[in-house]
């Protein structure tokens, strides 16, 4: 966490010179749009030469969120379950740019990058939260942009460039930082799931309640929103957007949630497992916080594709190893509320053991997504 701390203040100091004004004749300063990403409405990106963070557009809201968790000790359990963060920028170097252009690009071939290659790479890399932005064929920036060309960019690139087109901010560089959690995988392979069936936003209550009632959020309190999933055999990625995810029904629920967890193959029944004990922790932590109130929050499941099933068997062994390869995280925080307790029972949820009313369809959501996991195991 050090070297990680000395690389986020080196990020800043390059986001942030002491004097901006003697950036006119310093490097540019290049951003690239996050490939892993599969959900959302923000514009995320990072630096090639930063691989641990992401750089999420700034929201007062969700960095209170983070803040309140990050400073408090009472919150060890939900630290767990939540992206790490780092803090806040205001980038005030001139030189700052968005490179989109590989997602312009719609005939680009997927490349051969052999296992060994990868593996060596993100090896090496490990170790080195940061490096020298002057050695241009650096192992940090090679491993990051092979494994982003590693999938048909088809479907994958439309709609990251439409996301680009229609939400990023040009003249806008306050950002917040975040860990990457696909940094120490291979091929990973996430899902995005939306919690709740409660509007909020009245300005939009209307079209928020039909998009509740025309999906699986008003009959399981949770919709899927986004997912990528590494195919061995073809050596793509399946790629599906939040559009799928409203199209998702009863019906069809089950054969897409095995598609995220077979890779190509058979169901990956050890994985679903650890997934399944994990959202129970999760359920137990929100079922005693008293002071958060969680509105339209999503949840992350993040695996790394290379992995067999066989390894993904938890014991004392291999405990740390999966939690690099294995990752649920909530995100999205701007709409959730907070009021301070006024006793440490409070903090503990033991004055009262009754669920947040504020967070009953967001738990509701959890104990369906449980019972459907359940399912995919018999």
């Amino acid at each position: 966490m050090k070297q990680e701390q000395a690389a986020f203040n080196e990020l800043r100091a390059l986001l942030c010179p002491e004097k901006p004004e003697s950036s006119d004749d310093g490097e540019q300063i290049i951003l690239k749009a996050f490939y892993h990403q599969v959900g959302g409405h923000s514009c995320i990106v990072k630096s090639p030469y930063f691989p641990a963070f992401l750089l999420k557009p700034y929201k007062n809201g969700e960095h209170k969120f983070y803040s309140t968790v990050k400073e408090n000790s009472n919150f060890k359990e939900l630290q767990q379950f939540i992206p790490y963060y780092y803090g806040s920028v205001e980038a005030t170097a001139k030189k700052i740019e968005v490179d989109t252009k590989e997602f312009e690009e719609t005939d680009q071939r997927t490349r051969e990058v052999s296992q060994d290659q990868c593996t060596q790479t993100l090896v090496r890399s490990a170790s080195l939260p940061c490096l020298d932005r002057r050695n241009r064929n650096s192992p940090i920036e090679s491993c990051y942009d092979k494994t982003s060309q590693i999938s048909n960019p088809e479907e994958k690139g439309k709609w990251l460039r439409q996301l680009f087109k229609n939400r990023f901010r040009k003249n806008s560089f306050s950002y917040m930082i975040l860990e990457d959690l696909t940094r120490e995988m291979i091929f990973p392979c996430i899902l995005d799931i939306k919690l709740g069936s409660t509007a909020f936003n009245s300005a939009k209550l209307e079209s928020q309640m039909q998009k509740i009632k025309a999906s699986m959020s008003g009959l399981y309190s949770f919709r899927l929103c986004g997912m990528q999933v590494y195919q061995a055999r073809t050596r793509n990625y399946l790629f599906r957007d939040k559009y799928w995810g409203r199209k998702v029904n009863a019906e069809n629920l089950s054969d897409e949630l095995c598609s995220f967890f077979c890779c190509g193959g058979k169901i990956k029944k050890n994985l679903v497992n650890l997934f399944i004990q994990r959202l129970k922790v999760i359920e137990t932590i929100l079922c005693k916080l008293k002071c958060f109130c969680f509105r339209s929050c999503s949840l992350l499941l993040v695996y790394d594709g290379l992995m067999p099933d066989e390894e993904f068997v938890c014991n004392a062994k291999n405990e740390a190893f999966l939690e690099k390869k294995v990752k649920i995280r909530f995100i999205d925080f701007e709409n959730a509320s907070f009021h301070e307790p006024s006793t440490e029972e409070e903090f503990a949820g033991e004055e009262n053991l009754d669920k947040q009313p504020g967070n009953d369809d967001i738990i509701t959501g959890l104990v369906n997504f449980q019972k459907i996991l359940s399912q995919l195991l018999s």
